[in-house]
């Protein structure tokens, strides 16, 4: 039961690791483009920005939106890639290890910009950071399975 925590918690870390890796990189492409939107709408003026909000079906996240939500996606890389180490370890490590990725998913899904087919085309980056935060309990949950084996292991002994 120990292997299989860690053979689903590897794979899950793993691609929680590269989907924000992924997504990081989006959320730079969309933050340019979004720059380039925003100054172009502001020499367009008014009618710009009621058209660009008709096409989208609401407001454009704004470039420190999407540069936020970059910035998170490298911190939720690094931590996968912590919990990723931490089902190797023994102590009390693992535990804050599976609650930092449980958490850091979830925060990455809600700090998300949604807007669908951005202005670079693609996928809904909130559908992507969903399926990226299931993916990040999966992988803690697999991390606390380990820690519970291990402490079972170590009171038989």
């Amino acid at each position: 039961m120990r292997i299989l925590f860690i053979v689903v918690g590897i794979i899950a870390l793993l691609g929680v690791a590269g989907g924000s890796l992924l997504l990081s990189t989006r959320n730079g492409n969309e933050a340019k483009g979004m720059a380039q939107i925003e100054s172009e709408m502001g020499a367009l003026g008014n009618l710009a920005t009621k058209m660009a909000e008709n096409l989208t079906g609401g407001e454009l996240p704004s470039k420190g939106a999407w540069q936020t939500a970059q910035i998170f996606s490298y911190f939720v890389l690094l931590v996968a890639l912590f919990g990723i180490v931490a089902l190797f370890l023994k102590g009390r490590i693992p535990m804050i290890a599976a609650g930092a990725v449980a958490l850091f998913s979830i925060l990455l899904w809600i700090l998300q910009p949604s807007i669908d087919a951005g202005p670079l085309g693609g996928a809904n980056p909130k559908t992507i950071a969903l399926i990226l935060m299931v993916m990040g309990i999966v992988g803690a949950a697999c991390v606390f399975g380990v820690y519970n084996a291990n402490q079972k292991k170590a009171t038989l002994a």
